[in-house]
């Protein structure tokens, strides 16, 4: 079976990834629309000549991708980056003389609020642009019969804490300033710790006491430290918090995307457990075990060890 009738015959939808390279954003090392960019195929003229070729020759190419940031851009921008890909279904629709592509996935890179608990942008706002923007995405329009989402951090960062217990509280060589180690670092927060100079990935911290009591009282200066060995394994410095004690808790909010997706190995961490939990109508929390912490026998088996143990 040749690869053509292979895909012709697909229940699948198949497209293309495109980059309608409107440049770095607010964080260029997460980019996905620069010109250097190593997603989707740049919509530069020539490109998009021959995009509109292949899929002239392709019946089975129903659908268009973009993606081209996290936490890069606004509403606004996003919207830019998108309205050249729509032009160019468009575009191809036009050459064929029929809606070939009917399905359009506008990505995800929708911004997080990590100053506080509110809720913005929101996705009202977001379809607000893009209905002012881009009204050919939309159903009245009758292009597309499906229009796919990826909202990651936008959807779910705000559904999501980690707590660690501190471990032990140490002095700096700068008399106002104090390390506070704990059990959580680039393990479970990978672009906090490694962009420390961009804030939109700077999760804010609370304290807790050993009874769970919210700590009040003098702020001082503490840089929050995780488990691993090299250096640049912090959450935050020059936080200005209440007294952080040995046996307290720290509660990093906003982590519902990008922690435990992103775990990794260094110095063999463990997965943690993570649990869930609800608030009754009367004011009772009822928790339960999503997942158990990983154990011993299973970081060995993902590293290859154990295998022999039985000869």
């Amino acid at each position: 079976m040749t690869t053509e009738v292979l895909f012709s015959e697909s229940k699948s939808t198949i497209g293309l990834r495109v980059n309608p390279i409107v440049g770095d954003g607010d964080i260029k090392e997460l980019s996905c629309a620069s010109e250097t960019s190593k997603f989707g195929i740049p919509m530069t003229e020539e490109l998009k000549k021959k995009i509109t070729e292949y899929y002239i020759q392709h019946s089975w190419l129903t659908a268009l991708h973009v993606h081209i940031g996290s936490q890069s851009f606004d509403g606004e921008q996003l919207s830019k980056g998108l309205k050249k890909a729509v032009a160019l279904a468009l575009k191809i629709n036009g050459k064929v003389g029929r809606n070939q592509v009917c399905v359009f996935d506008i990505g995800g890179g929708y911004p997080v609020n990590r100053k506080d608990d509110t809720i913005t942008p929101t996705f009202y706002e977001y379809a607000d642009i893009l209905r002012k923007e881009i009204p050919e995405l939309f159903p009245e329009y009758g292009v597309f019969k499906k229009v796919v989402t990826e909202f990651g951090q936008a959807l779910n960062a705000k559904a999501g804490w980690l707590a660690s217990r501190v471990e032990y509280v140490k002095p700096s060589g700068n008399e106002e300033l104090r390390i506070a180690l704990t059990h959580v670092g680039a393990d479970l927060c990978m672009r906090t710790c490694y962009l420390p100079q961009q804030k939109k990935y700077q999760r804010r911290v609370r304290v807790f006491n050993n009874n769970g009591q919210a700590k009040t009282g003098t702020e001082k200066r503490y840089n929050i430290a995780g488990p691993l060995c090299f250096s640049g394994d912090v959450l935050k410095y020059d936080a200005l918090l209440p007294e952080v004690e040995r046996g307290d808790y720290l509660v990093l909010l906003d982590c519902g995307a990008n922690s435990l997706s992103v775990l990794n190995r260094h110095c063999s961490r463990f997965a943690p457990s993570v649990f869930g939990y609800r608030t009754t109508k009367n004011g009772e929390v009822n928790f339960v075990v999503l997942k158990e912490a990983e154990t011993k026998d299973e970081l060995l088996k993902f590293l290859g060890g154990g295998k022999n143990e039985d000869k």
